[in-house]
């Protein structure tokens, strides 16, 4: 959970009202307005949208249609890196609605990637009626599913305007843009040298965004299409508050989009034979989001001064005098978003008696400037009745308004499991109880917000311990705490309360996007910080189990039954310690695992083959001469990765007890008191994590009929809090995960 990496990320913004759309003629290089109604701007990090920015987000909403009302069906292949990750569908036809002519025009997305190793399925529908001839909507039913709980919009005409079921008021189409299909810049796009600004309807983030249009010079151009020159007129999207610039090809005759370009994600969409898309190849998107560097520091936390040079492509919200904010300096160069420079990063740290009381004095937060980050917002909805309350309840007795931030953060850390992709915005994170970083800095926004404390959500990047260490895409909140403290950082995703370290590189109050290039750490305070603990002595006795012997745990989460994970000692085959497990979660998760060890208990080998979704894919790590090999395998293709590592790490492996049970093992005997440190290897995000497990007392419990005395031992891997009990054996007696309300009990 608290990988502190799990970043995610991209986000939405904070909605504007809908302004009136204007055109203007400008050279190429005129910058765009900055700042228009900075209230009515939000920053962003991993996220900042429903569940998870969709991979797409304008390629779906420049769907594609065709003029004609005929019956009409087309493929569309969505690229990435040059391969087939996903694909569109589009059908077109007339029919009737409540007894009138419509047409009904339906559109699937289906995008396909991996982030962190964890692979992100992305499906999109919609299905629209339109006005037969002028093409204005008459109703909109949309569905969003990116991997957590599916979200929909519907919209109707109604006298008042465009009526979307989601509390906004109606849209007026006369000012703003809602359309399957980019057919409108027929009679409303700007001229060859002019930009058109104006507001258009996103369903998949659920609201509408202000979009610049610019006409492209030349103003006709020839492609080929579905083998067929073609002649196209090339259009500029850029939507600001989501962090998206496209590319739209229209063909010239009839407007219809046949080509689709997001050149920072290097991303295409075209007009295919279906043929082309019956095989969609997942890639992983990592790197798009995520810097390795030549730094490693176990705990992050105790980063106070950070100086590093970073090349970083942002966009163009970002400029060289905004990258200096308090706590942070910046010497370099901005250039249409790409970021070259110098960062000196120190964060201020205050006492938890420091700023105001609470609650704040009347007056103490009037000041104009601190008004938009006091009212609700789309993604930060402070009014919604539930998370006012929770704020309420939780800063009861509170006495100062950073002690408020401190419980507010600490109950998002242990209550919101992280999850990518997550809620999204505050109110979906807070009734999910699910959430990424961008979630989880909006819910505690939202909280502060409600109870009068000002509060924003700023977007960069964040130093993770992964792979060795890198830099990766981040959101954390901001609070204002009085004149005397100004704005205080903080991060409830990675348990930091009332700071943040120096590992964070603000980029933006704004949404941005931090595609990093190189980070280098150039100095860093406290220098013992890349000091690693060394790992504890391990045994090599005889494990705890008898050959042929099998455990039979059960799983619950919230209370509720989930499954059953079992797993068996073959004992010594070639040399290691071979041991066979099985996971099934109804039939919805099903899979079994051979994990090989060494004496010691370190990797020798592991191999998983798992049927979730429909989908049967094998994992395969081999560890030999300081390296592991990962291989993935599944109906969706084949990838292969190889990772320097330390040979004397521990396996890790989702939904694997057996994995935890061998390093509390290999440790040694249990005293009370004892801290042991160890690094375990991730199967799926190839990347080693470090885990201190601390002895404690005994403590009383019943497994089946029997009641037995288990010793506790209380791991934290990277943040991840965990209760294990042991019996005298060895043997793992219970497994309990409160952030994500997860026990599993050994079955008598």
């Amino acid at each position: 959970r608290r990988l502190r990496a799990a970043p995610r990320s991209v986000e939405s913004a904070r909605a504007r009202p809908p302004r009136r759309r204007r055109t203007y003629s400008a050279p190429p290089t005129t910058p765009r307005a900055r700042d228009r109604g900075r209230a009515h701007v939000r920053p962003a990090i991993a996220e900042k949208t429903k569940p998870m920015r969709p991979i797409v987000p304008l390629l779906l909403a420049a769907t594609l249609a065709p003029l004609s009302a005929q019956e009409l069906e087309r493929t569309y292949a969505v690229r990435l890196q040059g391969r087939v990750v996903g694909h569109m569908t589009e059908s077109e036809e007339a029919t009737t609605h409540d007894g009138r002519p419509v047409v009904r025009f339906r559109t699937r997305t289906v995008v396909k990637v991996e982030l962190l190793g964890a692979s992100i399925d992305q499906d999109f529908e919609q299905t629209w009626l339109l006005e037969p001839g002028t093409r204005r909507p008459l109703r909109l039913d949309a569905r969003t599913d990116t991997g957590s709980s599916p979200t929909t919009l519907s919209g109707r005409t109604t006298e008042a305007g465009f009526q979307l079921d989601n509390g906004t008021p109606p849209l007026d189409l006369d000012q703003v843009v809602a359309a399957p299909d980019l057919r409108w810049l027929r009679t409303r796009g700007p001229a060859v040298g002019a930009v058109l600004e104006t507001d258009y309807l996103v369903p998949e983030l659920g609201s509408v965004q202000p979009l610049r249009v610019t006409r492209a010079d030349p103003p006709e151009r020839e492609i080929e299409v579905l083998g067929v020159p073609t002649i196209v007129l090339v259009y500029e999207l850029d939507m600001p508050s989501v962090g998206t610039r496209a590319v739209a090809f229209v063909r010239a005759a009839d407007y219809e989009v046949v080509r689709y370009e997001l050149p920072p994600q290097q991303m295409v969409m075209e007009l295919v034979p279906a043929s082309v898309v019956e095989r969609i190849e997942r890639v992983d998107v990592t790197d798009s989001i995520l810097v390795r560097t030549d730094f490693e520091v176990e705990d992050p936390a105790v980063l106070t001064s950070l100086t590093v040079r970073a090349d970083i492509q942002a966009t163009d919200v970002v400029t060289a005098e905004s990258l200096s904010a308090p706590g942070q300096r910046f010497e370099g160069t901005v250039d249409d978003g790409r970021i070259r420079g110098v960062f000196t990063i120190r964060p201020q740290r205050v006492d938890v008696d420091a700023g105001l009381p609470f609650p704040a004095p009347d007056g103490a937060f009037r000041a104009d400037a601190l008004q938009p980050y006091l009212e609700p917002e789309e993604n930060i909805e402070s009014d919604d009745p539930g998370i006012a309350a929770k704020a309420k309840e939780l800063a009861d007795g509170a006495t100062t308004c950073l002690e408020v931030v401190e419980r507010l953060g600490r109950w998002a850390y242990e209550e919101i499991p992280y999850e990518i992709p997550g809620g999204g915005s505050a109110r979906r994170t807070f009734e999910t109880r699910r959430g990424e970083c961008g979630g989880h800095s909006r819910v505690l926004a939202a909280m502060l917000r409600s109870l009068g404390i000002p509060a924003r959500t700023p977007m960069g990047g964040m130093y993770v311990p992964l792979y060795g260490g890198a830099f990766a895409q981040h959101m954390w909140t901001e609070v204002w705490l009085g004149d005397e403290v100004g704005w205080l950082p903080v991060d409830c995703t990675a348990g930091q309360f009332t700071f943040v370290d120096a590992g964070h590189i603000r980029l933006s109050e704004t949404i941005t996007s931090f595609r990093p290039h190189e980070v280098v750490v150039l100095d860093h305070e406290p220098k013992t910080a890349t000091a690693r603990a060394p790992a504890s002595e391990r045994r090599s006795g005889p494990f705890p189990y008898e050959v042929g012997e099998t455990l039979t745990y059960a799983w619950t989460v919230g209370g509720k039954a989930l499954g059953t994970e079992r797993f068996t000692y073959l004992g010594v085959l070639d040399g290691a310690h071979v041991f066979e497990g099985t996971v099934d979660f109804g039939g919805r998760f099903v899979e079994a695992t051979r994990t090989t060890v060494g004496d010691d208990g370190r990797l020798v080998a592991f191999h998983a083959e798992r049927e979730a979704g429909g989908v049967r894919e094998t994992i395969d790590v081999a560890v030999a001469d300081g390296a592991a090999r990962f291989s993935r395998a599944s109906d969706e293709g084949d990838r292969e990765h190889r990772e320097r590592i330390d040979p004397s790490v521990f396996p890790l492996h989702n939904n694997n007890t057996l994995h935890f049970a061998l390093a509390v093992d290999r440790i040694g005997a249990l005293v009370e008191g004892a801290k042991h440190r160890v690094r375990l290897l991730h199967t799926e995000q190839r990347t080693a994590f470090p885990m201190v497990l601390e002895v404690g007392g005994l403590e009383r419990v019943r497994i089946g009929d029997e009641e037995v005395d288990g010793r506790v031992v209380d791991a934290d891997l990277v943040g991840l809090a965990i209760r294990l009990l042991v019996d005298d054996r060895g043997r793992v007696l219970r497994f309990e995960q409160r952030q994500q309300d997860v026990r599993i009990e050994l079955q008598r």
